[in-house]
């Protein structure tokens, strides 16, 4: 087919494919992460943790990459809900009144006949 001729459109067979889509949220602050989307993001004082919540370890994969140990996932099945999510994060990151970088992740997974076979991330 010539990818200039726009008279046949491809055609995808779905049969047995799902897609998962995973959204994690934190912020990188005095050489630690926190977590805007898990229950470690809430405000607390004592040991392990300041006011910002427990401080996570950045940490590197088997391929040399960089990511946050202990980071949690939410599992998303819409634009809209994705949305909710992020701006649910969004409003721990203002309250926490600090200068820091925040980091918005995107995974997606392919499943064919419940198998993963793929997957993908976007920061």
């Amino acid at each position: 087919m010539d990818l200039q001729d726009k008279s046949s459109p491809t055609r995808l067979n779905l049969e047995g494919v799902k897609f998962s889509v995973f959204l994690s949220f934190s912020t990188i602050y005095d050489e630690g992460a926190f977590d805007l989307l898990g229950p470690s993001s809430s405000p607390k004082i004592n040991q392990n943790k300041d006011e910002k919540g427990t401080m996570l370890k950045i940490a590197l994969d088997h391929n040399g990459g960089a990511y946050v140990k202990g980071l949690s996932q939410v599992c998303v099945i819409s634009g809209e809900e994705a949305q909710q999510v992020f701006l649910h994060g969004q409003k721990r990151l203002h309250a926490l009144s600090c200068s820091s970088h925040s980091i918005f992740t995107i995974k997606l997974a392919r499943h064919v006949n419940n198998v993963t076979s793929s997957k993908a991330k976007i920061n």
